[in-house]
C-alpha cells in the first residue's frame, strides 16, 4: 500500500478535528481535516490512553452488551502482576472494550508479554494487535501497552 498517495486520505475525526492536539501539527490540510495512515495510527493510540486510562464503575451486569456508561477499564491498582487469572482477566476487558469503544480496530488480539518475575516497576506489558479500517485504509497495527498497576496508569506505543 502507498501510504504517502493524495489519494489514501481519510476524513480525521469530528473530535480530532475540534480538539487542540498535537494532530493538529500533523494535519494533511487544515481545511479539510484529511488524515494519512500513520496521523489515523496516532489518533487511534491516543484514544485508547484515553479508554484505558478512564475508570469505570464495577457495576456493569454480565451478560449485557457495553453501554456509554461503560466506558474505561475497572480499577487497576489492586491488580497483582503475578495472578495469572486476574492479568487474565484484565486483558479479556481491554479486547472487549477496545472492540466496542474503537471501532476502526477490528480483530483485536490482547496478549501479555512475559518479563522477569523481579519485575522492579510491577508493570504488564501488553501487545495489542489488530487491523486498522478506515475506508479506504486497511493495514494490521500494533501497539504495545504497559499497564503500571501501582500507579492505576496504562501507557500506550504505537510499534513494530
Amino acid at each position: 500500500m502507498q501510504k504517502d498517495n493524495i489519494f489514501h486520505k481519510v476524513r480525521a475525526p469530528l473530535f480530532d478535528r475540534l480538539s487542540y492536539s498535537k494532530l493538529t501539527d500533523v494535519l494533511v490540510d487544515d481545511t479539510l481535516g484529511l488524515y494519512n495512515l500513520e496521523d489515523v495510527k496516532y489518533s487511534v493510540a491516543q484514544n485508547l490512553e484515553y479508554l484505558l486510562n478512564t475508570r469505570l464503575h464495577p457495576a456493569q451486569v454480565p451478560g449485557t452488551p457495553p453501554t456509554v456508561i461503560d466506558y474505561g477499564l475497572p480499577d487497576t491498582t489492586t491488580l497483582s502482576t503475578g495472578d495469572f487469572n486476574q492479568v487474565r482477566k484484565l486483558t479479556n476487558v481491554m479486547r472487549e472494550r477496545i472492540e466496542f469503544f474503537e471501532p476502526r480496530l477490528r480483530n483485536v488480539r490482547v496478549e501479555v508479554i512475559p518479563v522477569k518475575s523481579d519485575d522492579p516497576d510491577q508493570s504488564i506489558r501488553i501487545q495489542l494487535t489488530a487491523m486498522l479500517h478506515v475506508e479506504p485504509l486497511t493495514e494490521d497495527v500494533k501497539f504495545y501497552l504497559v499497564v503500571q498497576s501501582k500507579y492505576g496508569m496504562v501507557n500506550v506505543y504505537e510499534g513494530e
